[in-house]
Formats: structure tokens, sequence, C-alpha cells
């Protein structure tokens, strides 16, 4: 009950925390709209606003829209009739300024006032500056239809600039918008405290989910937003800034974000392959650091006096590009091996190793810039264009410019992803970095599909959002204890799912009345005389060598509760003369 109540609370906080936040994205809209209207930046708009005197010009009504200038003005409490006078006058006079640039329409106004002005000579117009400027003034008069005195206050703006200025301190009285920023934050707020609020109870049901009462709608939504709750996380922040500045999702900016985090990308990509065999590498930012050092020396330009190194006088091109990446390449390999070295033959923790070769790269570093003929400490800079062209360049696609590190850095993501899904290298290091014991089977409860030490890539995370199917090859925690007292883990074949119900009898094997096949069997028979049903949240399991299995068949192992699934077997990894996907037996029916 006090969940409930709980829940119901927070429910309301976050209902409060988007209305609020709505409340104030409506608000600085006030304050973005004011600047649109005096034709000035975010940042200066406020001055004009507090300091009306200040303001000297305002936006192209043309430009704004002339309806939603007066509305502005209106808004503010100007009277309607100046109001209505002023703006259609300016736009007036726009549409009069505009039309005077264009070539066509001023050619023919100044042939009707001198018809030695023609289509052949309209050059000579053009380059007698005073003339020319005349002859525009004139057509605007005539298409406004004012006088000098009239047209000097139209083209200075006075009458409009003069509401504006009347106007505009009647926004600090808009309590929307002088509270706008404080109530956003506050709404922000309470939609993280409870987005966290949910998000931990969603963790708090998981346990209930997968028992007797568990619905399966109920369990099949904790367990997407338990997978998913990141990437959740971060679309609602992605919706909350692009509503609070809507240029974020603009073409430029995105790929401003995706050149900037592209070299981090290139990084993440080797820290996660550590990362999944459980280990970690703290000197990576310093190791890149000493890296990126010495290729910068490398590609310095000839014609620059205090380069590192002054007796490379011949400028980069062709294999000349490869020295700098493989000297790069060389120093970052150097430190992995003391990395590898420290914790597979030392034994050592990463985290120790990995502070430690951060440290010794740091100091390298530094040892090495200061060592530059100069005897100081000098930015390495000023680099040969060949490689800036590779390095910082960019091509078009269509009229989109597209940063080559960018593009580096996709195929890069996709060579790495083929190597983790597609290689036996891959597969390996998901398999033993997952769950090293669990990975590799032993006994001979499987023959003849599997083998004794046969290594299985596990899948973790197939039954998070769907139920097991018969057929399927899983490992579980079953009842039975090792040597060492833990529960052992065990490897069998899915025969019945929760409600079948199994009988074996005369060596066959009938799920719901229907015999099932038996070839993928070691022997092609089942020994053991048992009729059962299948409980709720239960399976019943068999090894395919039935003759020397230990499986629910007998009490030490029973039916296997569907948490103590830990997974599902998916694609055998070694041996390597038959690695590849395992079949399910459903598969073949």
């Amino acid at each position: 009950m006090k969940k409930r109540i709980s829940s119901i609370v927070m429910l309301v906080v976050l209902i409060i925390g988007i209305a609020l936040t709505a409340y104030g994205v409506t608000g600085r809209n006030i304050y973005d709209n004011a600047a649109a209207m005096m034709g000035s930046n975010k940042k200066d708009a406020m001055g004009f606003i507090q300091d009306p005197s200040t303001l000297t010009t305002v936006g192209n009504v043309n430009d704004i829209g002339a309806d939603r200038v007066k509305g502005f003005l209106k808004g503010l409490g100007v009277n309607a009739a100046k109001v209505d006078a002023a703006v259609d006058a300016r736009a007036n006079y726009e549409t009069a300024v505009a039309a005077s640039k264009d070539r066509d329409t001023l050619l023919e106004f100044a042939h009707g006032v001198d018809e030695t002005i023609t289509e052949e000579n309209y050059a000579d117009l053009v380059k007698d500056a005073a003339r020319f400027d005349q002859m525009k003034k004139d057509y605007v008069l005539q298409a406004v239809g004012v006088d000098e005195a009239a047209f000097a206050e139209l083209e200075a703006n006075t009458a409009l600039i003069g509401l504006y200025r009347e106007a505009v301190p009647g926004i600090l009285n808009n309590s929307h918008m002088t509270n706008a920023v404080p109530m956003m934050f506050v709404g922000i707020i309470l939609i993280v405290a409870a987005g966290a609020y949910f998000l931990i109870l969603a963790m708090s049901l998981k346990p209930r989910a997968r028992t007797r009462a568990a619905n399966p709608k109920v369990e099949r939504i904790t367990a997407f937003l338990l997978n998913y709750a990141l990437f959740i996380i971060l679309g609602l922040i992605l919706i909350i800034v692009s509503i609070i500045r809507p240029n974020f999702l603009s073409m430029s900016n995105i790929l401003n974000i995706l050149q900037n985090a592209s070299t981090k990308g290139i990084l993440a990509l080797g820290c996660a392959g550590l990362i999944v065999l459980a280990g970690t590498d703290l000197s990576i930012g310093r190791v890149l650091g000493i890296s990126a050092a010495v290729t910068a020396s490398l590609v310095q330009s000839t014609t620059y006096a205090s380069r590192m190194y002054p007796t490379m006088v011949s400028s980069l091109g062709g294999l000349g590009l490869l020295i700098p990446l493989f000297a790069s390449i060389s120093v970052a390999v150097a430190f992995s091996m003391i990395n590898g070295f420290g914790v597979a033959k030392l034994n050592l923790h990463a985290f120790i190793v990995t502070l430690g070769t951060q440290l010794i790269a740091y100091g390298a570093n530094c040892l090495y810039i200061e060592s530059q003929p100069s005897g100081t400490a000098q930015a390495l800079s000023t680099f040969d264009s060949t490689f800036l062209n590779v390095a910082a360049g960019a091509i078009y696609i269509g009229e989109v410019r597209v940063p080559l590190v960018v593009i580096y850095f996709i195929v890069l993501a996709c060579i790495v992803w083929v190597i983790w899904n597609k290689t036996t290298f891959g597969k390996n290091m998901f398999a033993v970095g997952s769950n090293e014991e669990a990975a590799r089977v032993s006994g001979v409860s499987m023959q003849p599909n599997f083998q004794p030490n046969d290594l299985l890539f596990l899948s973790t995370q197939s039954y998070n959002n769907r139920d097991p199917k018969r057929g399927q090859v899983v490992i579980f925690r079953s009842a039975l204890k090792d040597q060492n007292g833990k529960k052992e883990l065990l490897i069998k074949r899915i025969i019945g799912v929760p409600g079948d119900t199994v009988i074996i009898r005369n060596g066959r094997v009938r799920v719901n009345g229907k015999e099932q096949k038996s070839d993928y069997t070691k022997d092609l028979t089942t020994n053991g005389d048992i009729t059962v049903l299948v409980p709720k949240d239960s399976y019943f399991v068999m090894g395919d060598n039935r003759l020397h299995s230990v499986d629910s068949r007998f009490s030490d192992v029973g039916f296997v509760r569907r948490e103590s699934i830990r997974g599902r077997v998916v694609f055998r990894i070694l041996p390597l003369n038959r690695i590849g996907r395992t079949l399910d037996t459903g598969e073949r029916r």
C-alpha cells in the first residue's frame, strides 16, 4: 500500500515537473521572441529591455511578419492605432526598398523618368553611384507616396523604434518570462527525481516479476525498462535540450558533436573490449597524449623554424604519412604490452597496472615535449598540409560537410563490430568475459551435439523480453553442489515449458500427446517412466545423451525455475573444426 501511494505521489511529481518545464520553455520563448523583434541577439536583448534608450534599430518588419510585430506591440499595451500606422508604413517602405533593388523594376522606373536610359546604357547608370542611389530613392518615394520629411523618418524608422522603446519595459513585468528559468530548472529536477524513483521501483520489481504471481506483461515492461534505461534517460535529456535549444538538432550542430566525439569514440572502441573481458584501462587518455605528441612532432611543416626535428627537410607525402602513423601505434602498443604483461603474467589487477602506466605515460610525454631543440616546452604546431588534409579534412555529401574523423570512426566501429560478432576471437571475448566457467561444457550429458570442453557463446540477454522455448539449449544453476559446496551450472535442452504434459515411456518422449523426435540424441532412446505436468515458471530439461544425463527426470535436479536460467547457448566457438551456430531442435520441426 505504501509503495502504491508513493508511486501515485511520484507520478504527480512527474506531471508537475513536466508542466513546470513546459512553463519555463514557453516563458523563455517570450524573451526569445522579444529579441527577434528587436533584431538583436539574446545576450543584448535584456540590455535594451532594461534601458530602451539604447535601442537604435529593430527587426525587419517583412522578415518577422507585420501581424506578428503588431501582436507583440499591442500585447505590451501600446496604442493599437499607432501600432497599425507605424507597422504598415514601415512594411510598405521595406517592400519598396526591396523592389528598388530589382534590376528590371528599377530599369522600367528609370526609363519612365528619363527615356534616354535603356537596356543598353543601364550599366552606365549603375556605375554613376550618386545618380543610381538617387534613382532608387525616387522610386521608393513614389512607391510609398510620402514627402522627403516622411521618407527620412521611414528610413530612420523613428516611429517604430519609438513604439518599441515604449513597449519593451513592460516585458519586465511579465512574471511568466522572469520566472521561466527557475521554473524550468525546478521542473527538470522534479522530472529527474521522479524518473529515478520509477527506475528504482522497476529494479525492485524485477525479482517479483519472475514469481508465480508474475504478470507477463509487467515482466516484459520491467525487463525493457531495465535493459534500455540508459537509452531512455538519454532520449529524455535529448528531448528536453531540443525543446530548450531548437537548433540543437540542426545538421551543423550534430556534425560538430560527432566530430568532437569521434576521437573519444575511437578510444571507447578499444576500451570496450577490455570491459567485455571484465577489465579496465586508466592509462588510455595519457597513452593517447604521448602518441599524439610523437605524431605531432613528426608531421610539423619543414618551413617551420622551431620544429621538433630540424634535420627533417623533406615534406610528407606518399609513404611519408605511414611513418608517424606507425610510430604513434608503436608507442601505444609498448604501453599496452606493459599493461598486458602485468595483468596476464604478474596477476596484478588491471586498475593498479594501468594506474601506474598512466603516470609513466604522462611523465614520458612531459619529458618528450621538453626535449625540443629550443629548450622550452612550446606547443607542437604548424603541421604539414598533407597531414592536415588527412587528419582534419572533410568530404562533402551533397551540401553537407562531413569531417573525415567522423568517417574514420564509423569505419573503425564497423570493423570492431565484425571482429566482435563474426570472428572466433570476438565470440571468445564475450563467452569468457561474461561467464568463463559457464561457457565451457563439462561432462558427456550433451553428446553427440556438444562434447566435453566445447567453448560456447552464452547469451545472457535472450530471455529478458521473451520466454524460453522447447528445443533451446540453456545453462542454469542447479541444486547439485560441486566439491566446493557451490551450486553447479548445468547445460541441458528444454523439453517442456510451463503447462506442458511430459510423458516418458517405452523409450519415447511425448509432449502434450505428441511424440518428439529423438534423432538428435545419442542413443535414439530415452530411459524412464514418468508423467509430469510442468508447473508455472518452470521447465523440464534433459541432456541429449539421455542414458547418461542427470536432469529433470531425477529429483536432484527436478524442474528448472525461470530465475535459475543463466542464458541460452547460441554459438560454438571452439574447437575450430566445429565452430558455428548451435541449432535448436525446435528449428528442425
